[in-house]
């Protein structure tokens, strides 16, 4: 699968009025994401948006990094399901060791298993996947936004 099929076609004009609005400025976001694709294109909406990006494509590697940038990672942007530890159970482990780090979760999963881990569509700190450039810029500004309270 193309990273161009996943997610939806980037337009000048949505870049142009994001990078005005909903600039990142350096602010450094972690993304979680198995799928190497959906890591690339996240990569690529982020840094557009001005973002600072680290990637990891496993919890194990998410939480070498936020070692490492321990101070330095304002935001998780993580996918809600994964084979050795789910989203919210990272989430929590995080916040015991970066109590401000804020949480973003993604996923294309059914709202029935996102329910189960007690995650809403209606929330501000969950994105469905497929998500375009205004979709992400939009629900990172929330989160960053957001007291944690997930």
């Amino acid at each position: 699968m193309q990273p161009a099929s996943f997610f939806s076609v980037l337009q000048e004009e949505e870049i142009s009025i994001h990078s005005k609005i909903l600039q990142g400025y350096g602010t450094t976001v972690l993304v979680l994401e198995y799928n190497h694709e959906t890591r690339l294109v996240s990569k690529m909406f982020l840094e557009v948006l001005g973002y600072r990006v680290l990637m990891a494509g496993t919890p194990g590697e998410a939480i070498c990094l936020a070692y490492e940038h321990e101070g330095e990672i304002e935001l998780l942007i993580t996918d809600v399901i994964m084979a050795e530890m789910n989203g919210p159970n990272l989430a929590e482990w995080m916040l015991i060791f970066y109590p401000g780090m804020k949480m973003l979760f993604m996923s294309s999963d059914s709202a029935n298993v996102n329910a189960s881990l007690g995650l809403f569509a209606e929330e501000a700190n969950l994105i469905r996947k497929p998500f375009s450039i205004n979709d992400l810029a939009g629900k990172v500004r929330k989160a960053l936004e957001r007291v944690n309270d997930y």
